[in-house]
């Protein structure tokens, strides 16, 4: 009866085992049972997928056979101290290690080691579970060499790249990015990018974009902002965004490649600012264009006017020259005294139509014939056969006022263009004074007879300073549209800058206006004629044509003998924009070059001021005049 217990123990012990061995034989990661000695007592069938042993070839053997150097010859050691103190690093823990096969290549694996206590016996057993990371550090090694790659293309990409973490520090820039903003790769790393990187106007918007990926997984995939280089300076980048996740996919930081689109963008804005110039541009360009083809209609009904005044000042010419001579041919003498005073009203009278013929017949002169351009006036004549025609140009009302010196010079300006000067101006006096306003129009003699000034003044409105600044403008005008063309102060200027004069206007709200013309004698044309009456020779080289005009007129209008086919060394006075034939001639010697030589527009730094004489700007008449005049002295200095 006794033998019947035991042998149903036996039989539970011995299914256990089995139980325990099937486990063993079970399980993918190796399992290793040793004693207190290091003996191996048992071993799962995975030992030979992972070490290439078997099972039955292990048990038995210390387990330092799977050891390598130095825990090989160490692992006996540790035990015996286990032993003997009771401590231990690896008990309990996961900790990685490389094991050595039969073959005696190394692997990597985890081990977990646990001890096991068995009631009945004194030493106690260790478990050590093993599982392979061959697979995971392939793995490992593939990822890390794609990570080479990435960075080291990331590093040579012609785009800007960093990368944050969680906190906002750099943990990666590339090498395009430290180039731009002047950092080096030691000081960028660690550095927080919202305070270092980051204009102040910038910083909230960026941080929130930043805070809300880290807290939602989801950024904007663009975003443009400025970034500060390490001097302070401002670069606008066009950044691409995407989040950095761990294994568990836990947002750990933000990475991003960006554009630099500073000048791209400065290019769009230019761009932008030259369209809309353009466009309003086109659109003055337009309305100028209307109110050009108005003054053009506005012109041809002027130019049948002029037609017609030519046509009767010529038909009242052929009247009056028969009323004339029959006139002449009556004797006073034979005459009573009540005839006799009718007759010298009746001659008054053919008088004055004589003199309205002679102003019609001044103001229908072709302005555009090259042969109305020259000539010269008597202002004492010329005014009294204009002032009759000027008298029917103001409203009844009004009053003439006229002053006048005796012994008035001769002016440098044809006549008809100087009647259609004057007349231009008192009509626009007429226009702006009221029912019984008065026009003035004086003459005064300055510089020595050199020059005579011509002023018509009124008493009207007068204009405010903006009026005045823009008066001389083509086609401005503040009369209603229909009734002003806007040419005529624009005329005048023309008329007296051909001439070589000057015109001023001089004006206040409410205190009327005075027009000032200032124009040169024929005592001031003889300045620049030779002492032996040969007119000066002058080329004219100036690249600008309205430039070149301009001076070809004035120095016409004084004299002057405009020779651009002649070679530069032949002629008294040469005037150039050209800053290098300016060098060329400036290198011959001084016996080489014209006796005076005039520069026009921007003088070259080292041009020696000693041997040129410059005029700045091109519009300012007083000092081409002064210049021609300087000229003409040198010239007559050189032939003294």
């Amino acid at each position: 009866m006794t033998d019947e217990p035991h042998a149903n123990a036996m039989q539970e012990q011995e299914a256990g085992l089995a139980r325990y061995r099937a486990i063993l034989a079970a399980a993918l990661d190796p399992i290793i049972t040793i004693d207190a000695r290091g003996t191996i007592e048992s071993a799962s069938d995975s030992v030979w997928r992972v070490f290439g042993w078997t099972p039955n070839e292990l048990i038995g053997q210390n387990v330092n056979v799977l050891m390598p150097e130095p825990h090989r010859s160490g692992h006996d050691g540790y035990l015996r101290n286990y032993g003997e103190t009771g401590r231990t690093n690896i008990l309990g823990e996961v900790r990685e290690f490389e094991a050595c096969r039969k073959d005696g290549s190394l692997v990597p694996i985890d081990l977990c080691v646990s001890r096991v206590d068995i009631p009945g016996q004194t030493e106690p057993l260790f478990t050590a579970v093993i599982h392979d990371l061959t697979a995971r550090k392939r793995t490992e090694g593939v990822l890390r060499e794609s990570a080479k790659q990435l960075q080291a293309i990331l590093e040579h990409i012609d785009l800007l790249g960093v990368s944050l973490d969680r906190d906002g520090r750099i943990t990666f820039i590339n090498e395009t990015l430290l180039r731009l903003t002047g950092w080096t790769r030691d000081e960028a790393l660690g550095r927080n990018w919202f305070e270092s990187f980051l204009a102040n106007v910038d910083v909230e918007t960026v941080f929130a974009v930043f805070s809300n990926a880290l807290n939602s997984g989801d950024i904007t995939a663009q975003f443009e902002n400025e970034i500060l280089t390490r001097d302070g300076a401002k670069r606008l980048v066009l950044w691409h965004n995407a989040v950095i996740r761990d294994v568990n996919g836990t947002v750990i930081g933000v990475t991003a490649l960006g554009q630099d689109i500073t000048e791209q963008r400065r290019s769009e804005e230019e761009r932008a600012r030259a369209h809309d110039q353009l466009e309003e541009l086109v659109a003055e360009r337009t309305a100028e264009l209307e109110s050009t083809h108005e003054q053009l209609r506005l012109a041809d009904r002027l130019a049948s006017i002029g037609t017609l005044a030519a046509g009767l000042g010529h038909d009242m010419n052929n009247v009056l020259l028969p009323i004339r001579c029959r006139l002449d041919a009556l004797d006073e003498k034979t005459l009573t005294t009540d005839t006799r005073e009718h007759f010298g009203a009746v001659r008054d009278s053919l008088d004055y139509l004589q003199q309205l013929t002679d102003g019609l017949h001044l103001l229908a002169l072709d302005p555009d014939d090259p042969a109305a351009t020259q000539g010269t006036t008597d202002i004492a004549a010329w005014w009294k056969r204009l002032h009759p025609l000027l008298t029917k140009a103001l409203p009844k009302s009004a009053t003439l006022l006229v002053d006048f010196p005796e012994e008035l010079p001769v002016a440098a300006v044809p006549s008809h263009r100087l009647s259609q000067a004057i007349l231009n101006l008192v009509v626009n006096a007429s226009e702006a004074i009221g029912p019984h306003g008065s026009v003035r129009v004086s003459a005064q003699v300055v510089e020595d007879r050199r020059f005579v000034r011509l002023i018509v003044t009124d008493d009207g409105q007068g204009m405010s300073d903006d009026v005045r600044h823009r008066a001389l403008d083509p086609f401005f005008t503040t009369k209603t549209r229909g009734l002003g063309t806007g040419l005529g102060l624009s005329l005048v200027h023309g008329v007296i800058r051909s001439a070589g004069g000057t015109m001023r206007i001089d004006s206040e709200p409410g205190q009327g206006t005075a027009v000032t013309l200032t124009l040169p004698t024929v005592q001031q044309m003889m300045w620049e004629q030779h002492a032996d009456g040969t007119p000066c020779r002058t080329r004219i080289d100036v690249v600008d044509r309205r430039v070149g005009s301009l001076m070809e007129s004035m120095a016409s209008a004084v004299g002057m003998q405009v020779a651009n086919d002649v070679e530069v060394e032949q002629v008294d006075v040469w005037i150039t924009s050209d800053s290098r034939s300016l060098d060329a001639m400036l290198e011959r010697p001084v016996a080489e070059r014209p006796p005076a030589i005039i520069v026009v527009g921007e003088l070259p730094a080292d041009t020696p001021t000693d041997a040129i004489m410059h005029l700045p700007r091109s519009d300012d008449f007083q000092a081409i005049r002064a210049c021609l005049q300087g000229a003409v002295e040198r010239r007559h200095e050189s032939r003294s």
